[in-house]
């Protein structure tokens, strides 16, 4: 089988990035789209651009919950062949688009950063785009502690949906990581 076939059989099913925000999912699913030829899907960009305003907006107007229908809604539309989608953090605490996943086959890989990498990534990006860094009641950031507490909750699902899993190394070029990927893809 030559290379061009074997990419095209892997890309027969679409790819879609989980994990934590800040992982580097978006960074990530754009390397390897360009690298595979497939399309790069960013989610919550295009949740943004469908709901004409930014995920926080989104967020402010209509909870957690408005977003995460949006959230579905983009996904159904966006998971085709040949499609490398980078997901929202939260994506797959969603039954519906965890049974989206499975129906449509989708390669689904964890990227799993470790805790002290994640945070220092979060840390240097807090800039107010991730809404769930910020406390519901005050507004204010919320503490390592809480936030951790959401990652750790997260992980299990994270676990439980992918078939794929790519551990971030610290300091490792995004290019490296996403070589690995593809070799963990067979691309």
């Amino acid at each position: 089988m030559d290379l061009t076939k074997q990419v095209k059989d892997r890309l027969a099913k679409p790819i879609v990035l989980i994990g934590f925000m800040g992982c580097g999912k978006s960074t990530l699913g754009s390397l390897l789209a360009r690298r595979s030829g497939a399309v790069f899907v960013d989610l919550d960009v295009l949740i943004a651009k469908k709901a004409g305003r930014t995920i926080p907006e989104i967020f402010a107007r209509q909870g957690e919950r408005g977003f995460r229908r949006l959230e579905s809604q983009v996904l159904k539309a966006q998971l085709h062949p040949g499609r490398v989608l980078a997901a929202g953090g939260g994506l797959v605490t969603i039954p519906l688009n965890r049974e989206l996943l499975r129906s449509r086959r989708a390669h689904v890989v964890w990227v799993d950063v470790s805790w002290p990498s994640l945070w220092q990534r979060l840390e240097e990006g807090r800039k107010g785009a991730r809404p769930l860094l910020a406390d519901k009641a005050t507004g204010k950031p919320r503490s390592a502690a809480a936030v951790r507490r959401l990652w750790s909750a997260r992980r299990a699902v994270y676990r439980e949906t992918a078939n794929v899993r790519l551990v971030v190394r610290k300091g490792e070029p995004p290019g490296a990581t996403e070589a690995r990927l593809c070799k963990l893809l067979g691309l």
